[in-house]
């Protein structure tokens, strides 16, 4: 029995899958476009998920300052080096917390011992107002100390800040607390070293300083008896809480 031969020639391959897929896989295969995009979607790595989530959930929090507070900075503020702990820098965080544990010891040993100290420095051939000197030098350090990690535990954001209003507030607190939280370093700082300076204010016009000075026969030199006029001492904390309250309400949204 003799089978005929035909000479099909050159198929295409597209028609000879058509002529072989079975009934109804032609009419899926319009949505084999989509169905490889859902199933590319389902594969996507966990990340990718979360990464929507997460721009979902700030579009939804937009205007509630409570859900885009920078933790790390405020904790800085009250306890400088939990900012840098709580950002993932634990050795950062310890240095910044033993270092200011190492100052509040020092100067508290210094102002305990002000009478015995003041009787050793002429032996050592420095002067008794040395002693001040060091008072003055610490609280200096723990500015210096206080405003690095605050500074340091800011995160730079270009959007999605809280709002104005309770960016005033917590300025109204504590100077430079609504700029640190809106992301605003350098105004930060400049808040917070003037609360500083402030504090330096009051400290030298503070009675228990001025007895300590008097028993020591030491007074302060001229170039800083302005210090402790009434002028800086209640019209700088008025000019500094009207300027940080200003600022963090009106502030612009990118620094310059």
């Amino acid at each position: 029995m003799n089978d005929s031969v035909y000479d099909l020639g050159n198929v295409d391959k597209k028609t000879i899958s058509a002529v072989s897929a079975p009934p109804g896989a032609a009419a899926g295969r319009g949505s084999g476009r989509q169905q490889r995009s859902i199933g590319s979607w389902l594969r996507r790595p966990t990340g990718s998920v979360n990464s929507h989530l997460a721009v979902a959930t700030h579009v939804a929090g937009r205007g509630e300052p409570w859900r885009e507070l920078d933790m790390g900075a405020s904790l800085s503020l009250f306890l400088p080096g939990m900012g840098q702990i709580v950002r993932g820098r634990p050795d950062l965080g310890f240095l910044f917390l033993v270092s200011g544990a190492l100052l509040g010891s020092l100067t508290w040993a210094a102002w305990t011992t002000r009478a015995g100290l003041a009787q050793t420095l002429p032996l050592l051939g420095l002067s008794r107002a040395w002693g001040l000197r060091t008072l003055l030098i610490l609280y200096g350090l723990a500015a210096v100390l206080h405003i690095t990690a605050v500074v340091g535990g800011i995160t730079r954001r270009s959007g999605g800040r809280p709002q104005v209003g309770f960016l005033a507030i917590t300025s109204a607190l504590v100077p430079g607390w609504g700029q640190a939280l809106a992301g605003r370093v350098w105004r930060a700082g400049l808040c917070l070293g003037g609360l500083w300076a402030v504090g330096f204010a009051w400290l030298m016009s503070s009675p228990p300083l001025q007895m300590a000075m008097a028993e020591q026969n030491l007074i302060l030199p001229a170039g800083m008896e302005f210090i402790t006029s009434p002028l800086v001492l209640y019209t700088g904390p008025a000019v500094l809480w009207a300027v940080a309250m200003s600022d963090a309400f009106h502030g612009r949204d990118t620094e310059v």
